[in-house]
């Protein structure tokens, strides 16, 4: 249906909107096209969008909350503005649904003030239903939650760091985060906090540890790849955008960091080099950020070294170290005595484990880990660095290293750099 005449919407009333409300109450499949429908006859504005709506509920079929809400909740998807008198008519029956006992109805409630508070300018103005969001934030119903996370999400978008309601958002993304037991509401907080990362930097350690606590194809799906749906009763769906494209990278990566490093961790696992992969493709987005990130690598390089010796972990530490190597160059050189000494501390003891004369490490890694310090060796010689002589002091050292065939090719190309 195109545009119609100003006459069209009294004909349209008269004649059809006694049927067409009986469709939309019964036909919940086709409710989203029929509202559509409605909208098309009526007035192109908000006040006119405003008189449908109203036009709407003064329907037998419609009054029912249990039908007008979600009815509600789909026409203020339409709406092209959200500012002025419809933002107050919205608000009404947005108070409205969240005085109702009905889950759902509450969760319709909570996705229109999300849809508010993203397209209003003046964000403040959903602000005073925060006790009674806060308070609904413990129910057991995972679209609430979804749902609060959602809105949370969209006041933090609009709101700095230094406003009095960011503290209280903090408190109930972090209490919804931590009470959810179901992987949807995980998924949906952290797609769509991801973008507030940069801004609101306190959110980083929460949205770390719920990053590290979802399984492991969750991860993944939530670190790269496609977007995806989730299918949800309130809402047909839930769109699910992968973190990495979004958040704040040198934030997460700092901030999984400093956990590991308070909890005393003596390696990494799995899960923390594939964090620290997705951190670290964006690396060279900001040049400022790379004496920060290369202090990190100095902190985390014994952990990293320590993983790239154990089966499991070897490959995706060796792929992470080479990383840095292409992105920050001067990383493993670091950048003064105190830093180099800690690194080449770590890559000794790493070289130690593999190819010492004792040594029972697995040959995959062993492999892995030669073919990492031959390139490190090979690049650094070509840029005029000082690795390969780091490298060489290293391998020189290995007890029995002599009779390890990885050491001594490693001199071997070592002397011939030097000679070089």
């Amino acid at each position: 249906v195109g545009e119609v005449g100003a006459g069209a919407w009294q004909t349209f009333d008269v004649y059809c909107m006694s049927e067409l409300a009986r469709m939309i109450a019964q036909r919940v499949q086709l409710r989203p096209a029929l509202l559509r429908l409605v909208y098309r006859f009526a007035k192109n504005n908000s006040s006119g969008h405003v008189v449908a709506i109203r036009r709407l509920h003064d329907e037998e079929a419609l009054c029912d909350p249990q039908v007008f809400i979600p009815c509600l909740d789909t026409l203020i998807t339409l709406e092209r503005d959200l500012r002025g008198e419809i933002t107050d008519f919205y608000l009404y029956y947005v108070e409205y649904g969240l005085s109702l006992a009905s889950p759902a109805l509450r969760a319709s409630a909570i996705g229109m003030l999300t849809r508010l508070a993203a397209a209003d300018d003046d964000s403040e103005r959903m602000l005073p239903l925060l006790d009674l969001l806060e308070s609904m934030g413990r129910d057991g119903f995972w679209e609430i939650q979804a749902q609060l996370l959602l809105f949370s999400a969209a006041c933090l978008r609009r709101l700095p760091p230094s406003h009095p309601a960011v503290l209280r958002l903090y408190v109930l993304i972090e209490s919804i985060f931590k009470s959810a037991t179901s992987a949807f509401i995980h998924k949906i907080g952290l797609s769509s906090l991801a973008s507030c990362l940069s801004a609101h930097q306190d959110l980083l350690p929460i949205f770390t540890d719920v990053l590290l606590a979802l399984n492991d194809d969750a991860r993944a799906s939530m670190l790269g790849g496609m977007e995806f749906v989730i299918k949800g009763v309130v809402r047909a769906e839930y769109l699910v955008c992968p973190v990495a494209g979004a958040w704040y990278s040198f934030g997460v990566a700092h901030a999984l960091g400093a956990k590991l490093v308070q909890a005393d961790t003596q390696t990494l696992e799995a899960k923390h080099l594939d964090v620290l992969e997705a951190c670290t493709r964006n690396m060279h987005a900001n040049a400022n950020e790379a004496p920060a990130w290369r202090e990190l690598f100095v902190k985390l390089c014994p952990l990293i070294f320590a993983a790239a010796t154990r089966r499991g972990t070897c490959r995706k530490a060796v792929a992470l170290l080479t990383r840095f190597l292409q992105t920050v160059p001067e990383a493993l050189a670091a950048a003064d005595g105190i830093a180099a000494a800690a690194v080449e501390g770590a890559l000794r003891d790493a070289v130690h484990t593999l190819y010492s004369k004792d040594s029972d490490a697995p040959e995959e890694c062993q492999a892995e880990f030669f073919a990492f310090l031959k390139l490190i060796m090979a690049r650094d010689a070509a840029s005029g660095g000082t690795l390969p002589g780091m490298v060489l002091r290293v391998v020189t050292s290995v007890p029995g290293g002599k009779e390890s065939v990885h050491m001594a090719k490693l001199e071997g190309l070592g002397r011939q750099t030097a000679i070089a």
